[in-house]
């Protein structure tokens, strides 16, 4: 099953935790961070990137 992975916020903590997680999915997968999201839904926060990175990894299925 393909999974897209863009968390709101990437830290140097959070980094091996993220980094764990894309290891140990199967299938597709993607990490497009944006750094400015905090808590907030990332397509309201840049939803023209949110878009592109959404449709780059559909396009690659």
């Amino acid at each position: 099953m393909p999974s897209e992975f863009i968390p709101a916020q990437y830290s140097a903590s959070k980094g091996t935790e993220i980094e764990q997680i894309l290891q140990n999915v199967q299938g597709a997968k993607q990490l497009v961070l944006f750094p400015i999201a905090g808590h907030n839904l990332l397509v309201t926060v840049d939803k023209k990137r949110w878009a592109q990175s959404v449709e780059q990894f559909l396009r690659r299925l």
